[in-house]
């Protein structure tokens, strides 16, 4: 996969959240694995509580997508991979956020 979801095995995130994140991922065209081969770590196991909705999820990305490993550098996908990380970010960013609230651009 090119983005692994991690939380925990469900105990640090709910399932909802994982599956909005799963599919911003997928949406934007990567391959989307959830809770393995990482299924978060020490972050998402002391800050996870989803039943107090404190939801912690770790997102694994692979490094070839946008950087030239050998070099430590970005590679020629880099800019590209960025415009649409932005916009799987926006996506998770808007998780949780009620529908009717509107953010002004100023």
């Amino acid at each position: 996969p090119e983005f692994v979801v991690g939380a925990r095995l469900g105990a640090a995130a709910a399932s909802c959240v994982v599956a909005r994140i799963e599919a911003a991922c997928a949406s934007a065209g990567f391959k989307v694995a959830c809770n393995m081969p990482f299924a978060g770590a020490y972050i998402c196991q002391h800050y996870g509580r989803p039943s107090r909705r404190h939801h912690a999820v770790q997102i694994e990305i692979d490094r070839s997508i946008y950087m030239n490993e050998s070099l430590i550098k970005p590679n020629a996908n880099f800019k590209a991979f960025k415009a649409v990380l932005d916009g799987v970010i926006g996506e998770i960013a808007d998780i949780g956020r009620p529908a009717d609230l509107h953010v002004a651009a100023e």
